[in-house]
């Protein structure tokens, strides 16, 4: 009995570390796009080419 209840918690822990990692993820890419979009709207203000 303990042995299903430990690997319920495991998995349950392993599901919840992964849905943790795809929430920074995505944080991370929204942040990366974010900033590569001002960049690119700055140097077109200022006239600069890519």
């Amino acid at each position: 009995m303990s042995e299903r209840n430990g690997d319920k918690a495991k998995f349950g822990r392993e599901r919840r570390h992964k849905i943790l990692m795809r929430e920074r993820a995505r944080e991370v890419r929204a942040a990366l796009i974010k900033k590569t979009a001002e960049k690119v709207r700055d140097e077109a203000k200022s006239g600069g080419s890519l």
